[in-house]
C-alpha cells in the first residue's frame, strides 16, 4: 500500500495564518520580517530530502520547522548587525544624518586597504612626501620647508609620487 502524497502548497495556504502567528511569537519583529521567514519555511518545505509520509506527523514537523526558521533568521539578522555595527564602529566620523548603506562601508574599507597597500609598494621619497601632503595636510610650502627644498620641487615630486600611487592602484 502505498503511503498518501502530502500537497505542500495547499497545506502551506491552509495553515498560512497558523504559520504566520507561530513565526511572530517566536521572534519576528514585523509584518516584512513574518514574510522573509515564511518564505525560507516554504523553501524549505518544498526542498526537503526525506518528505514526510506519515500525515499524522506532519503539523509537528511543520511546527518544529517554522520555530527552526525564525531562529535561523535571528541568528542572522544578529550576525547582519553586529557586522553594520562593526563597519560603523571603524569609520566614527562618517556623517549619521544620511546613513551609508553598508556596501559604502565595505567600499570604503577596500579603496583604504588598496591605496595603503600600493602606498607601501612605493619608494620611501614618494611615500613621504603624499603622506606629508595628505595625512599630515601640509601645504607646499610647509613641505618645502621640511624637505629644505623649493615649492616647485615639492610639486614636481608629488606629481611624481602621485602616478606612481595611481599606477600601483591600478595594477
Amino acid at each position: 500500500m502505498t503511503a498518501p502524497t502530502i500537497d505542500w502548497e495547499d497545506l502551506l495556504q491552509k495553515n498560512r495564518a497558523w504559520i504566520r502567528t507561530i513565526i511572530a511569537a517566536h521572534g519576528a519583529r514585523d509584518a516584512d520580517e513574518v514574510d522573509e521567514v515564511f518564505q525560507n519555511v516554504a523553501l524549505a518545505v518544498f526542498s526537503q530530502k526525506t518528505p514526510i509520509q506519515d500525515p499524522a506527523k506532519v503539523y509537528a514537523w511543520l511546527h518544529s520547522l517554522v520555530i527552526n526558521q525564525t531562529r535561523l533568521y535571528s541568528r542572522g539578522r544578529g550576525r547582519y548587525r553586529k557586522r553594520v555595527d562593526g563597519f560603523r564602529d571603524e569609520n566614527p566620523e562618517a556623517d549619521r544624518s544620511t546613513e551609508p548603506e553598508p556596501i559604502d562601508w565595505l567600499l570604503d574599507r577596500e579603496r583604504r586597504t588598496r591605496v595603503r597597500e600600493a602606498l607601501g609598494r612605493l619608494s620611501a621619497d614618494a611615500q613621504e612626501i603624499l603622506l606629508m601632503k595628505y595625512y599630515r595636510n601640509m601645504n607646499y610650502k610647509e613641505i618645502a620647508e621640511e624637505l629644505e627644498t623649493s615649492v616647485s620641487a615639492v610639486q614636481a615630486k608629488l606629481h611624481r609620487a602621485r602616478a606612481a600611487l595611481k599606477k600601483e592602484i591600478v595594477q
